[in-house]
């Protein structure tokens, strides 16, 4: 299987990294592969979630603290305050891990991300934390890993689950993708890798010669203990020497360290394991043959190729492609003759030219395709989005006008929102070249629109309304004032109702203070003082930088739309404009008038009477408020808003804003 994503990306989008372990200096694939990714993207930010603190650990729990670990990667430590063999409580848990989770990603300004995890646990985060796509790094039969069948079961669904849900599996081994296939996944083989293969000085570890030596994690569920220990005692004048983490149960550890030349070298940074692989006569993988390791792709053969050094490995059949630069040994007699066999062998270059275009680079750069990243992604000029809800009549009218449009090459995409007045069909048999998308329920507006963004093929998107109409050259003139502001993520046209007068679309942020002046009509007279500014008395007709535009008619650079992940989809109808130009102002990018380029907006076309309009308004307004201006901001907006409409005998605003509904 594999292949090409269903919807291209038009840049890698920010990541939120489920781990099973901490972020550290040994460096595992998923570290490896973000590092790699981050570095090939540096606008792009990524989120690694380690090992949440547990409820025996809640006395030396931080609170809730980001830790930068690479430009632009960073590390945070949620929590899981209760135990999860109690049924209830581990989705207690879930809840809490996903939100501190999803302030942590609020604090990096990251939206909506793609999900990626190696942790069939991370199944039950998925629906708590808003994100984009997922991908599920299936790096091991974690299934198999588990004796007891009650608990073997239940990874099993779990592995299903995330499965079932990922837009992509990556199969770390022809076995594990044999896995995903089963399960009807869309699967990438993505082996291991290892960093271009060139020659290290050896580190000096005084131990007599040769040294037998492995460099991995030492876990009882993967070294074969017994098979090392009769090894080392078939020959007690070599030395055997051991890399890594050490997880081994203390019975093991005493049963294989006991041995005069067997050594522990302790755990050393990633950057320098190669050297010590280069100070090994042999490099070993003696793994239990079982289930479980037939499964894996190990990272350590990769690095032990690219030293250059033999391979001596228990019968697992790992890694197929390399098996021709592998010596295999069931028995410790067969792992001394092999070993024997290889010593002061002339294959260190052969070994190296096997894993050279096996490099994290190269796995970083098939990811991406398989994602859909590429310029091959962008075909058109611009994709314009329009998303209609009963509006029959005015989309034909938009429509029409899209056909006026010259000198810009762009494609039409209509999301309808399960319209019952025959808005879907007028598409279909008046507008056929247009694509389609005819929802079977209303989502809202962000939530139509971000459908849309998966399809475009443009490097512009246009947001426009179905009761929004373009003037004729309005679009090449949007595009140009694009290409002009290079910074630009968003610019609009200059706006105007249906008898021609200017409609406002350029407006501040909403902050509770100056909703208070608003409220008291201060606006005025501080703005002819010069201590605010009120775009009421601008005529729109200057090029330049605002706040935010409202979203009827609005150029998007499609980058800027996939850094920051798109609308948030909890905004229903109105405010989601607000808060995604206040995203992207947050990460440097701009929003511009272009009074070159005109529209005509009816406003208010699908949102139903006044009263309902502003119910949806202010609900707007109340969730932009409380998501970017603290605790205490929508309550004090809401006075103004009472206080306003009393000083103004605007009775029915002051019920709106009353309702408990709101």
């Amino acid at each position: 299987m594999g292949g090409r994503a269903e919807h291209a990306l038009a840049r890698l989008p920010d990541w939120l990294v489920v781990g099973q372990e901490d972020w550290d200096d040994v460096e595992r694939r998923n570290q490896l592969l973000v590092l790699t990714l981050a570095r090939r993207h540096p606008r792009s930010r990524f989120l690694f979630a380690e090992l949440p603190s547990r409820s025996r650990s809640l006395p030396s729990a931080r609170p809730l603290r980001l830790r930068p670990v690479a430009e632009n990667v960073w590390c945070v430590r949620p929590l899981r305050p209760f135990p999860d063999r109690i049924h209830l409580l581990g989705g207690l848990n879930d809840r809490i891990e996903a939100r501190l989770l999803s302030r942590a990603l609020r604090k990096l300004g990251i939206e909506r991300p793609a999900f990626w995890t190696q942790d069939p646990r991370a199944a039950s985060l998925i629906g708590h934390v808003s994100t984009g796509r997922v991908v599920f790094d299936l790096t091991d039969d974690w299934a198999a890993f588990e004796h007891k069948p009650q608990r073997r079961r239940a990874v099993e669904r779990r592995i299903a689950a995330l499965a079932t849900r990922a837009d992509l599996v990556l199969a770390c081994s022809r076995p594990l993708e044999q896995v995903a296939q089963r399960l009807g996944a869309r699967v990438e083989y993505l082996p291991n890798a290892v960093e271009p293969p060139e020659p290290a000085t050896p580190a000096p570890l005084g131990l007599s010669r040769p040294v037998l030596g492995y460099a991995g994690t030492l876990h009882d569920s993967r070294l074969d203990v017994e098979l090392i220990r009769s090894a080392a005692l078939l020959r007690p004048n070599w030395s055997f020497a051991f890399l890594g983490p050490d997880l081994l149960e203390p019975a093991s550890r005493a049963l294989l360290f006991a041995l005069p030349n067997v050594h522990y070298l302790g755990v050393r940074p990633h950057a320098e394991v190669r050297s010590y692989l280069e100070a090994f006569d042999v490099c070993l993988l003696p793994h239990r043959v079982t289930e479980f390791t037939r499964s894996l792709d190990p990272l350590k053969l990769y690095e032990y190729l690219a030293a250059g050094r033999p391979v001596v490995t228990t019968p697992t059949g790992n890694a197929p492609d390399l098996a021709e630069h592998l010596l295999v040994a069931a028995t410790a007699d067969e792992l001394v003759a092999q070993a024997e066999r290889s010593l002061g062998d002339d294959g260190a270059a052969t070994r190296r030219a096997a894993v050279a275009g096996a490099t994290w680079e190269a796995r970083a750069a098939q990811l991406e395709a398989a994602l859909g990243l590429g310029e091959g992604s962008v075909e058109t000029d611009v994709s314009v989005v329009v998303v209609s809800y009963n509006t029959r009549a005015l989309l034909a009218r938009t429509l029409e006008g899209l056909r006026q449009q010259r000198g810009v090459d762009f494609e039409v995409i209509v999301v309808d929102n399960a319209s019952s007045d025959g808005s879907a069909e007028l598409v279909r048999e008046r507008f056929p070249k247009a694509t389609l998308l005819a929802l079977d329920e209303n989502v809202g507006f962000a939530a139509a629109n971000n459908l849309a963004f998966g399809r475009c093929r443009g490097k512009f998107v246009l947001l426009l309304n179905s009761d929004c109409f373009l003037d004729p050259g309005a679009l090449a003139a949007l595009l140009a004032g694009a290409r002009r502001r290079p910074r630009a993520a968003a610019v609009g046209p200059r706006l105007l109702n249906e008898d021609g007068t200017l409609q406002r679309s350029a407006w501040p942020f909403p902050r509770p203070g100056r909703l208070l002046v608003e409220a008291v009509a201060l606006h005025r007279p501080l703005a002819r003082l010069g201590v605010i500014e009120d775009l009421r008395l601008w005529g729109h007709d200057e090029e330049r930088a605002v706040d935010f535009l409202i979203g009827a008619c609005l150029l998007l650079r499609r980058e800027a739309l996939a850094e920051v992940g798109g609308f948030d989809e909890s905004f229903w109808l109105y405010g989601e404009e607000a808060d995604l130009c206040r995203r992207l102002k947050r990460r440097g990018w701009e929003v511009v008038l272009v009074p070159g380029a005109a529209a005509t907006h009816v406003g208010g076309a699908s949102s139903g009477g006044s009263t309902e309009r502003l119910r949806h308004f202010y609900r707007g307004q109340k969730r932009f408020l409380r998501k970017h201006g603290g605790f205490g901001a929508w309550p004090l907006a809401r006075l103004a808003l009472l206080i306003g409409s009393g000083l103004r005998g605007r009775f029915g605003i002051a019920r709106v804003a009353l309702d408990p509904r709101l």
